[in-house]
């Protein structure tokens, strides 16, 4: 006879306000990263039995995932935020996925946290059946370099309200950043940003 290891966890009440508080912060000034390149996922979850076996599930959820961005030029001296948003596509209907939650975490190689989002199954997915918007933003500089996107998918199987038994699955992505060149430059009182290596003639470059 099986028997299937499940992963025990508080509730995620605490999370979901907690995202919340967060949302209603003002937000600032922001550009957007241009996605240069994207790897089809399928987000699945492990079966893992005591006797070793693993069953993987049927895909929950389907996602063309940017595993590669561009940092633009940015708008103006005080931009100082960037964006990255994309779609997933559920397999289910939406009340069938109240149970599925899925994260998305951007790490650099030397263990810092760089970007984030996630859904949580019970109020993030899109009730219309069409693709639920991922969006993920970082207020620290991005520099060029290969980053770890880690993505989580979960299944409750069963809850109390305060303990949760789930299953889930795992998937690590390279994730690629470059950053577009600027200089920031200087007239009189007058300073702007400017695509590429050199000033115009004469303006100063001066430190971004």
């Amino acid at each position: 006879m099986r028997f299937l290891k499940t992963v025990i966890a508080g509730t995620t009440t605490a999370v979901a306000l907690a995202a919340g508080l967060a949302a209603a912060t003002p937000a600032a000034a922001s550009d957007v990263l241009t996605v240069t390149s994207a790897t089809p996922v399928n987000g699945t979850v492990d079966y893992k039995y005591t006797d070793g076996h693993v069953e993987t599930s049927p895909a929950l959820w389907t996602g063309s995932v940017p595993t590669g961005v561009r940092v633009p030029v940015p708008k103006d001296a005080y931009t100082s935020c960037l964006d990255l948003t994309f779609g997933v596509q559920a397999a289910l209907p939406a009340d069938q996925m109240k149970d599925v939650d899925v994260s998305f975490e951007v790490w650099s190689t030397n263990g810092t946290k760089v970007m984030s989002d996630s859904i949580l199954g019970f109020m993030d997915w899109n009730p219309g059946g069409g693709p639920t918007q991922i969006s993920m933003t970082t207020c620290d500089p991005l520099p060029d370099g290969t980053y770890n996107l880690f993505v989580t998918t979960k299944n409750e199987l069963s809850t109390n309200g305060l303990i949760s038994r789930y299953v889930e699955g795992k998937v690590t992505l390279p994730f690629q950043v470059t950053n577009a060149s600027f200089v920031k430059c200087k007239k009189g009182y007058t300073s702007k940003i400017v695509a590429g290596k050199k000033c115009p003639t004469g303006w100063k470059k001066i430190k971004a």
